[in-house]
C-alpha cells in the first residue's frame, strides 16, 4: 500500500514543489535573468519593448519572501515568474501552459 502511495502522481508531483521549496535563491538578479533568458520569457533589461517584468518578479519574489518570513527559494521564485508569465505577457492560453511546465522543469535542474 505505501507503494502504491508513493507512484500516486499528486505525490509525486507535490514532493517536486518540496525540492523547489528546499532550495535557496542566493543571487535574485542572476536568476532572474538566467531563467529569463534560458526560456525566452523577456530581457533582463528594462526598455519600452520591454517594461518592468524583471524588475517586477523581483519585488514578487521580495515582497512573498517577507511575507512569510523565508529566504528566496526556487519555489517562490517560479510564482514570481507565473505571476509574470500569467499576468503581464501576452501569451496565449496553451502557450503560457507550456511555459508553466518549462519555468517548473527548469528550476528542478537549477
Amino acid at each position: 500500500m505505501i507503494e502504491k502511495f508513493m507512484k500516486n502522481e499528486f505525490y509525486s508531483i507535490h514532493k517536486r514543489f518540496e525540492v523547489l521549496a528546499e532550495k535557496p535563491i542566493n543571487d535574485l538578479k542572476d536568476f532572474v535573468k538566467c531563467t529569463a533568458t534560458e526560456l525566452k520569457l523577456f530581457q533582463f533589461e528594462c526598455s519600452k519593448k520591454n517594461p518592468l517584468h524583471a524588475r517586477l518578479v523581483i519585488e514578487t519574489i521580495r515582497k512573498e519572501c517577507s511575507l512569510l518570513g523565508t529566504p528566496p527559494s526556487l519555489w517562490i521564485g517560479y510564482n514570481a515568474f507565473n505571476a509574470i508569465l500569467h499576468g503581464k505577457l501576452k501569451k496565449t492560453f496553451e502557450a503560457q501552459k507550456n511555459l508553466e511546465a518549462k519555468i517548473f522543469e527548469m528550476l528542478l535542474t537549477y
